[in-house]
């Protein structure tokens, strides 16, 4: 047996020492753990698969893993995650990983490490390297990875979640980002949502408009005569259709492929723009299909998407006196909107106080009378408003509802004065 050597390494998902014989010019590995996927995968979770317990205690100085080359095996003796020593819960300290193997004699030639990490916490590790007793510290600049797809699905609801997580290196040299989502469809015709109402980037775009890439409201849309798919890019406003910007500054949409580009990041503007992009980044999406394309349902979808209801818990102690209260345990509704093509976006006290002020749009292009019900709220007046919440013409009550006409894409804004009392459900 030969030399026995020992690396100590700080948090990896892949390791390989080379040799390279420099007078034949040729490179052979020594040894190997892992694979260079970008996934620690293949390694020990460090937790039981079946009781989900930790099978390693790292604030044990005594656990430190030990690999031993020809002898151990990475699914069971090289662990996952390897803690840093600002980690509280594992001690404080630094957790080394040590690899033992043996060279057949003497070393020769020249030596070469290779190591792969996954950083997943927003300050990145110094990688600290000790080969028999010499140390090495190895300052690690964080590349964009693609770091999972978690995908959501929903009971009784037809969408699908997909949430992407980059991390990326903040660079100056000119780049942009997508996310591309292509469809099958061979008849493709393209629509996006804006303030109030949809564009077709065919027919509604002005002379000199710019056709390269859009920003949306709150949903984008493939469709054709049979079938329907759309996306809700939640945190990503701009997009491109059917390919990447090219700086060709089409005059004509023209024929397109079917493939939504989400447009995340670039830094082509040379002023009033910032130079780099780096970090930790989320970007959600939820897509939606179907057999007609149904802009109403898809403005719902978005709206329900990026402001979706807030939860609070109030407990007695967040209440100022123990009085009556009027509502008791039973579910009912606050409001309700009777048409599916009017979305309630606002909901607020007056600006003079007299009475609450309701804001709705309609988002399908269609004429019709809305009817808002508050089962709770017995209503005494209403009125139509301009946006200045203006009293231009009043509404007929009857009971707990008021009803008004409501125009393609139109904003309505509606003032409601209720009783003093409070009806129980």
């Amino acid at each position: 047996m030969g030399d026995r050597w020992l690396i100590q390494l700080l948090v990896l998902f892949a390791v390989v020492m080379t040799h390279i014989d420099l007078g034949r010019a040729v490179s052979e590995p020594v040894w190997q753990i892992g694979k260079f996927n970008a996934s620690s995968s293949e390694f020990n979770s460090g937790s039981d698969p079946i009781t989900g317990l930790p099978t390693i205690d790292y604030r044990d100085p005594s656990q430190d893993p030990v690999y031993v080359v020809g002898a151990s095996t990475p699914s069971k003796n090289w662990f996952a995650s390897q803690p840093g020593s600002a980690d509280a819960d594992s001690g404080f300290r630094p957790h080394p990983f040590t690899i033992l193997f043996d060279l057949p004699g003497p070393p020769t030639g020249r030596y070469t490490l290779k190591v792969g990490t996954l950083i997943d916490n927003p300050r990145v590790s110094i990688l600290q390297v000790d080969i028999n007793g010499r140390r090495g510290w190895f300052y690690q600049r964080a590349k964009l990875i693609y770091t999972g797809e978690p995908i959501v699905l929903f009971d009784r609801q037809k969408k699908i979640e997909f949430i992407n997580q980059v991390r990326k290196e903040k660079v100056f040299a000119k780049e942009k980002v997508y996310f591309a989502f292509p469809l099958a469809l061979n008849q493709p015709q393209f629509a996006y949502e804006i303030q109030a109402g949809f564009v077709d980037p065919v027919k509604d775009l002005l002379p000199g408009a710019g056709r390269e890439w859009f920003s949306v409201q709150h949903w984008v849309a493939v469709h054709q005569p049979d079938l329907a798919a759309a996306i809700v890019p939640v945190d990503a406003p701009l997009i491109t259709l059917g390919d990447v910007v090219r700086g060709a500054w089409p005059t004509e949409f023209g024929l397109r492929k079917a493939t939504v580009f989400s447009y995340i990041m670039n830094n082509y503007w040379d002023t009033n723009y910032v130079a780099g992009q780096g970090g930790d980044f989320t970007f959600r999406y939820v897509f939606t299909s179907g057999r007609e394309f149904q802009p109403g349902s898809l403005s719902r979808l978005g709206w329900e998407e990026m402001a979706p209801l807030e939860a609070d818990l109030v407990t007695y102690l967040d209440k100022a006196v123990d009085a009556p209260r009027p509502l008791n345990g039973a579910e009912a509704s606050f409001l309700q909107v009777d048409s599916p093509h009017v979305v309630l976006v606002t909901w607020k006290r007056a600006e003079d106080e007299h009475g609450t002020i309701l804001r709705l749009v309609e988002v399908a292009g269609q004429t019709g009378t809305v009817k808002i019900t508050a089962p709770l709220l017995p209503v005494k007046l209403a009125w139509l408003c301009n946006a200045l919440e203006e009293n231009q013409q009043p509404l007929a009550v009857s009971g707990h509802t008021v009803s008004f006409p409501v125009h393609p894409f139109q904003i309505v804004t509606v003032r409601v004065e209720g009783e003093k009392g409070v009806k129980q459900p």
